[in-house]
């Protein structure tokens, strides 16, 4: 008798389904969108470290450090000698942070819109510019905040 089987063999259906499985796991993560809320929060975090060293710098080095915020990012900043700002070359890894697409700042210094130039300086005496800075989305809502005060204090609030 020469019966022939037709069909897969249960091996051959999960080697299948592993492979499919596999593929979409990487398909998933490449597609995954990102919050925007999360984005927000986790550039506070580290707008809040990069505020938090500027400070410390400028207290342990005894030089102002400064903060240039831009529509789409921030810059660290030393005064030159000659009379100017430049990046330190201590802080190199931090100098520019560019904000993900979607996301800008919205910055009031000492309650007025901030100018250009470096707006927070954190001075060796311990003493700051006040401000609040909001990490907001393209079309204007806040989605997280920092404000700082005349002592150097820095806090992330909720939006």
């Amino acid at each position: 008798m020469n019966v022939k089987h037709r069909g897969f063999t249960l091996v051959e259906v999960m080697v299948v389904v592993v492979i499919i499985g596999i593929i979409a796991g990487i398909a998933a993560t490449r597609l995954r969108v990102a919050d925007p809320a999360q984005l927000a929060a986790s550039e506070a975090r580290k707008l809040h470290a990069v505020l938090e060293l500027a400070r410390d710098e400028a207290q342990l080095g005894g030089e102002t450090r400064a903060l240039r915020i831009e529509a789409d990012g921030y810059r660290l900043l030393a005064p030159t000698d000659q009379g100017g700002w430049a990046e330190p070359p201590a802080s190199k890894a931090l100098t520019r942070r560019q904000l993900p697409a979607g996301l800008g700042f919205a910055l009031e210094v000492e309650g007025k819109p901030a100018g250009k130039g470096p707006q927070l300086l954190f001075l060796p005496s311990g003493e700051a510019t006040r401000f609040r800075l909001a990490i907001r989305l393209d079309d204007g809502r806040p989605l997280a905040r920092l404000s700082g005060d005349v002592l150097g204090r820095i806090k992330q609030e909720a939006p």
